[in-house]
């Protein structure tokens, strides 16, 4: 597996899911509409353990995610962050809202 300095942001590829280290915060830069001027990603979940990454590969090709723009993080946290200091940054709309995110296995 290959190090990364985190955050990145690129193309979300499953080779670059399987390279990603176990635990990393993987967001997609595609969203869907949680409300009125309120968007979340359409995929965001830590990167699971290399035996069910296949898996989760399904997960991002099934809400359209693979070969969109995504970034990895250390953790949900530091994408909170850096979100909330983008956004305030660009007073743009909408605002990213990020849902809680389940932990793997625990599902």
């Amino acid at each position: 597996m290959t190090e990364f300095d985190l955050p990145i942001r690129q193309k979300l590829t499953k080779k670059l899911l399987m390279r990603l280290p176990t635990g990393a915060f993987l967001v997609s830069n595609c969203q869907r509409s949680i409300g009125p001027n309120t968007v979340t990603p359409a995929f965001a979940a830590k990167v699971v353990s290399p035996g069910d990454r296949e898996r989760q590969w399904q997960q991002i090709k099934n809400c359209g995610a693979n070969g969109r723009t995504c970034e990895v993080h250390t953790t949900s946290e530091e994408y909170k962050k850096a979100r909330e200091f983008w956004t305030k940054m660009s007073d743009r709309w909408p605002r990213i809202v990020i849902l809680e995110v389940d932990e793997p296995g625990g599902q």
